[in-house]
């Protein structure tokens, strides 16, 4: 993670290029940044930390769709919305940047660069939205668990921190919200894994121990 607002990979010569008229925001284990049917004023980005993203439905049932994780962008919903579509909560405590949507804008327009890779993060997560769309319908539970073992693991070790090695900031519900299971098919598939060798878990400590097994059990579209 690079420490700024933008996503990684934007070069800035000066630091009002940098974080332009962004605003931080720090908040608490449980904290929410901001929820579904609030106004869309900007994005946020986090600086540290972590949280998570849902939606409620209209019979109340809340779903966890993402796990945000440090340079992750939020509330890119709501460009097209107007307002925002999802809640985020804040997992621990974190460091959020937000970037008021006009000021970003005409930032884009002065810089290319980082028109571009804000259109790439949009694309980027409609993929990851389309990818967990299809892992929830045609893959079973152990698929859905080593998957998300796997990708946490990755988006860690892009960030800089050491992917096998790795503490859960949720707990296993939240799991179970993310992948469409049920808290108790998130602990049988753990404690599967567990057996098998394949992870070692401590509380919420987890080492996958072999990286190999596990990508063999997941659905190459995860």
């Amino acid at each position: 993670m690079n420490g700024y607002c933008f996503p990684d990979g934007v070069s800035a010569s000066n630091s009002s290029a940098r974080q332009p008229a962004a605003e931080q925001r720090r908040l608490t284990k449980k904290d929410v940044l901001f929820s579904a049917n609030t106004p869309f004023t900007g994005v946020f980005a986090i600086r540290r930390g972590s949280s998570k993203t849902s939606v409620t439905a209209d019979n109340g049932n809340t779903q966890i769709v993402r796990i945000d994780l440090g340079g992750d962008m939020l509330g890119l919903e709501g460009f097209a919305a107007g307002i925002h579509t999802t809640t985020v909560v804040a997992l621990e405590n974190s460091t959020f940047c937000f970037l008021p949507y006009d000021r970003l804008m005409h930032v884009a327009q002065q810089r290319p660069a980082l028109r571009e890779k804000l259109l790439g993060v949009m694309t980027g997560t409609l993929v990851y939205h389309q990818r967990a769309a299809y892992a929830l319908a045609s893959t079973n539970a152990e698929q859905r668990v080593a998957g998300f073992l796997i990708v946490t693991s990755e988006r860690l070790a892009e960030r800089g921190y050491p992917g096998p090695d790795f503490v859960l900031n949720v707990t296993r519900q939240e799991i179970g919200s993310l992948l469409g299971l049920t808290l108790e098919t998130v602990s049988r598939c753990l404690s599967g894994f567990e057996e098998r060798q394949l992870i070692h878990v401590r509380g919420r400590h987890v080492e996958l121990l072999n990286q190999i097994a596990l990508r063999k059990l997941v659905v190459q579209v995860v």
